[in-house]
């Protein structure tokens, strides 16, 4: 289990990357329980984990750096199955990916999903889920690189560029 504390960076399932601003006792049906008080920037709300509840709900620390390649890697894979007709299982897979918090299945689900659209036109939904998972991906990546999210975000174009020309 990791240790968490004030000011730690965590990432949260499909919220991305926030703060830990505080950890504040609350009075739940007459048991005082342990919560962290985290913020999300370009959120204007905070969200209250139970700390006992850390493991279930996903809530971890960003990556090493040292994990930085295999990362990367994710994007060279190209044994990949795609059913382009089957988007509702195919949202609800790539849903689940991203709602994880795991920043392996979120590359998963940016991979694939810019390969499908590559192929056919996504959905709406499949559009947003897509914006979704970069926007999870730049802000963990460009935490843990300690560079802008611009930075991060063009050199993700480029390993989807280069994914689409092999």
């Amino acid at each position: 289990m990791e240790n968490f504390k004030e000011g730690d960076m965590v990432i949260y399932g499909g919220h991305g990357m926030g703060k830990i601003d505080r950890i504040v006792e609350k009075n739940i049906q007459g048991h005082k329980l342990k919560f962290f008080e985290i913020s999300f920037e370009g959120i204007n709300s905070k969200i209250f984990i139970p700390v006992n509840n850390v493991e279930k709900v996903g809530l971890r620390k960003p990556i090493d750096f040292s994990e930085l390649d295999a990362l990367f890697s994710k994007f060279e894979e190209h044994d990949i199955k795609i059913d382009p007709s089957d988007w509702k299982n195919r949202y609800r897979e790539n849903f689940d990916k991203l709602k994880s918090g795991n920043i392996f299945k979120i590359a998963e689900v940016i991979r694939d999903l810019t390969l499908l659209n590559s192929i056919k036109t996504l959905s709406m939904r499949e559009m947003e889920l897509l914006d979704k998972a970069k926007k999870v991906f730049i802000d963990e990546v460009s935490e843990v690189k300690k560079t802008s999210p611009d930075e991060v975000g063009k050199f993700l174009d480029s390993l989807l560029d280069k994914e689409n020309q092999d």
